[in-house]
Parts: structure tokens; sequence; C-alpha cells
């Protein structure tokens, strides 16, 4: 069995390792870690610390996830997808995989949020009376 090297006070990315936690099922050494961001400890493994696989809570994953998606958006203003018009992006509001929200007014005068993917893929058409006019099951 290796020995097991103190980890205490020292920082990987955005952690920092506060105290030793059990061991893995493996036998392994655990660390409670606190994030930048505040959120509560969490327990890592050594290995994961040191090489890199585990640098923050996970709220890193979803600021990055944030900045490319933002660098990605497609600016949908003015778009029209059937009964839809995109009237503009809605800033606070993103769904759980970060993706852009757009208020949109629909032909028969009702405005919806909904995303960009699901307009240009064709899954939002209207706000729901595209298929209540046309006494067909739609996807919406």
């Amino acid at each position: 069995m290796s020995k097991v090297v103190d980890m205490t006070n020292q920082k990987y990315g955005l952690l920092t390792v506060i105290s030793r936690g059990e061991n893995d099922k493996h036998g392994k050494a655990q660390w409670w870690c606190q994030c930048e961001c505040g959120s509560p400890l969490k327990l890592i493994s050594g290995a994961a610390l040191r090489r890199g696989l585990v640098i923050s809570c996970g709220c890193n994953k979803q600021k990055k996830l944030k900045e490319y998606n933002d660098t990605k958006v497609v600016d949908e203003t003015g778009n029209i997808y059937g009964y839809l018009t995109v009237l503009h992006r809605v800033e606070i509001d993103e769904d759980k995989d970060g993706r852009a929200q757009w208020l949109c007014r629909c032909k028969c005068g009702k405005e919806i949020i909904t995303t960009g993917k699901l307009l240009r893929d064709g899954h939002k058409l209207s706000c729901g009376c595209m298929k209540k006019s046309k006494g067909e099951i739609a996807i919406e």
C-alpha cells in the first residue's frame, strides 16, 4: 500500500483541499474540498485532483458551457418559423443545457419562450394553436 501524501490546504483549479475523507471502496484516499463558488464541500479522490480530472464542484463546467453557447448563439430575431415570429432573445432564461431562449409571437397573438434549436429543427412552429386549428396532432 502506498503512503498517503497530505493534500490539506493545497489548491487544484477552483478547489481547496480542506481535510481527509474516508477511503473509497477501493481503498484510495479521498479529500473534502471547498470550491471557490462557495458550494458545499465535495468529496474527491486524490488521484482525480492530482491528475486535473476534477478542478471544480461542477460550476466551472456550467460556466464554460455558458461561455461556449454564448459564442455560438445564432441571432434568431425577426426569423419566422411556422406561425412564430422571433421577437428577441430572453437574456435571463436558459434551458438546462445552457441554450439561449427566445421570445416569439404566434400568429394568433400569444407569446411564448422557446429555444432556437427547437425552432430551427421544426419542433416548435406555433404556441399550440396550429395543431388545434388543423385538428391534427403535431410535435409542439
